[in-house]
């Protein structure tokens, strides 16, 4: 592991649990390494996780592999054992923390803030930081990244992160005039003993480390904020797999994402209303087509944001414009009311009916509102 670039931690919980099991087993020497004495050390394990076995397992696996390879061992005594199944037994279950509770921990981080912001903003797990490098940073390339080692990687492939322009210049700030290429990025703040102070701060911020459901918050519930929020900003299933860099895309959608921060009762509003209850309509705008040739003629009905759907709806529109808050460059054309801003618009083609899923062209339109 050290001949591989493994970072201290990980071999250090590889020794330990090596050690347990070659005394647990009475493993010692190599012929000893038995799939039945594995086994029968396992059954006996009742209050230990399903994947806390299933580490373990990994751990005996990886160190008979490299006893084959080195011909130390004539064959792989584990190889026929499966993993425990999980089946939702998780003991550790992990929560993403809230955007007013992001807010609150950077109010009290102080120059640890940095640290965080790059944690929920790239994903990037706490071994990756704690190994991140200078020489790694490109604040300067036209599209500002950051490039983490392969042999710092849990699956042990390079990866490129890229960094949003806020995040760019937090690092500008924390960058000193000439750091050493190999100086570590977040020095005083990644390494294990550091760890307390992050409780502390949840703790200052008013954040519970265990809420009502008994779900935790540690640093890896970072990674879990970063899915949820992809999720909740409307990215697509696959380029949040890439952004987390897993595997399998149920990962990120099934144990990574927190499903209590969905909004669920939002998308129960948009479903179409049966029957003679129809929303509550305030207003009314009409679209016209430009000199230039649009060919769609709309009327849109403004109604209430609690229930703004009128059939057909074929457009829904959300955000909206805040009645002080200045409008999108792409809707310079836009006018919406006082009375009327911040109301969700349903439009409805006044001609030709468009299959549902398929939005009408609207670029180039003039608006005429109209309010009573």
């Amino acid at each position: 592991m050290n001949a591989a670039g493994r970072d201290k931690a990980h071999i250090y919980i590889n020794e330990k649990r090596l050690e347990k099991l070659a005394a647990s087993c009475n493993w010692t020497r190599l012929p000893d390494i038995t799939a039945n004495s594995f086994i029968r050390w396992r059954e006996e394990q009742s209050e230990a996780a399903p994947k806390t076995l299933n580490h373990y397992l990994g751990t005996a696996r990886a160190f008979c592999r490299w006893c084959v390879r080195l011909s130390r061992l004539p064959q792989y005594p584990l190889a026929n054992i499966s993993e425990v199944k999980i089946n939702g037994n998780i003991r550790r279950q992990r929560r993403a923390l809230t955007i007013d509770e992001i807010e609150r921990l950077f109010a009290v981080a102080g120059h640890r803030k940095v640290a965080y912001l790059f944690a929920i903003l790239t994903g990037a797990r706490r071994g990756e930081m704690r190994q991140l490098q200078w020489g790694d940073v490109h604040l300067d390339a036209s599209n500002p990244f950051v490039e983490l080692r392969a042999s710092t990687t849990k699956n042990g492939k390079r990866a490129i992160l890229s960094l949003r322009d806020d995040l760019v210049a937090e690092l500008r700030s924390l960058k000193p005039s000439a750091p050493e290429p190999m100086a570590p990025v977040f020095k005083g703040v990644m390494e294990p003993r550091k760890m307390r102070r992050f409780y502390a701060e949840l703790k200052a911020a008013g954040i519970c480390r265990v809420d009502a459901q008994g779900r935790v918050i540690d640093w890896h519930s970072m990674r879990h904020t970063t899915a949820t929020l992809l999720a909740r900003s409307g990215v697509s299933p696959r380029t949040a797999q890439e952004i987390m860099r897993h595997s399998d895309q149920r990962l990120t959608n099934i144990v990574y994402t927190d499903v209590t921060q969905l909004p669920i009762l939002d998308a129960m509003a948009r479903l179409p209303r049966f029957g003679n209850e129809q929303p509550k309509v305030t207003g009314e705008v009409t679209v016209k087509p430009s000199d230039q040739g649009a060919d769609v003629e709309a009327h849109v009905t403004l109604g209430c944001t609690k229930g703004c759907t009128t059939e057909p709806a074929f457009w829904h529109h959300k955000p909206h414009f805040p009645a002080q808050q200045a409008k999108p460059a792409d809707a310079k054309n836009t006018h919406i009311s006082q009375e009327n801003a911040g109301f969700c618009t349903t439009v409805q083609p006044a001609g030709k009916m468009r299959p549902l899923g398929i939005e009408p062209r609207t670029h180039r339109l003039k608006v005429c509102c109209s309010t009573n």
